[in-house]
């Protein structure tokens, strides 16, 4: 990234793609590690987002952010249901190469993985990453099966924290300080403002209300 104004984009893509994701679909991604995360220039000015029957627009400035890896996300939708079972049913020759179907539940139209079925992923430490995990499991009392958003923003916060401590932005422009500093602010209070989702964030935090279009 060059400016904080990309740094800004790129965190209120993710915010609102997780809040569009979670109202439509009782999303989770449950991994949203910075590796998680692509951007790739763009030549569209703004990016719109439907959450809870309101529009939103993010400016791209130049970048536009898709998420990956949805391995061990957790989600409910007849649609996606059906098209998860079928390729269920196709790959089932290879699930013993492949672990995110030998752990993948299927109960009514909730698609999961059942990361109890994974201690090891709980015995990592070194960063904060590491730590969600064990959140996660704190939270949800290793059942992993049951809609808890709030994890969607122990994973925005790590994300935030990515870009806010650990990158640098080599162009200044007149308003990066203004800029950092709101985001800063949106840092400090997204675990602490008693926000339970993605949805509860850009529904309820002024952060937001320049982005709310209707």
């Amino acid at each position: 990234f060059n400016t904080c104004r990309e740094a800004r984009s790129v965190i209120e893509q993710i915010a609102l793609s997780l809040a569009a994701a979670e109202s439509a679909l009782q999303f989770e991604h449950r991994d949203l590690h910075w590796h998680n995360i692509l951007v790739r220039p763009t030549r569209q000015w703004k990016l719109r987002y439907r959450v809870g029957g309101v529009s939103y627009a993010v400016f791209t400035e130049g970048i536009q952010v898709t998420i990956i890896d949805f391995t061990v996300s957790r989600l409910c939708h007849v649609a996606v249901f059906n098209f998860l079972m079928h390729d269920f049913i196709l790959v089932a020759n290879f699930a013993s190469q492949l672990p995110f179907f030998r752990f993948l539940f299927t109960e009514g139209n909730i698609v999961y993985v059942d990361m109890a079925d994974s201690p090891e992923i709980f015995e990592c430490e070194g960063d904060y990453q590491f730590d969600i995990y064990r959140i996660m499991r704190d939270l949800n009392g290793n059942d992993w099966r049951p809609f808890n958003p709030v994890t969607n923003l122990y994973w925005l916060h790590y994300l935030m924290g990515k870009l806010l401590n650990e990158t640098s932005y080599p162009r200044r422009d007149p308003d990066s300080q203004p800029v950092e500093s709101e985001l800063r602010a949106l840092y400090d209070m997204v675990l602490t403002s008693n926000y339970k989702s993605a949805v509860e964030l850009v529904s309820s935090s002024f952060y937001f209300d320049t982005c709310r279009i209707g």
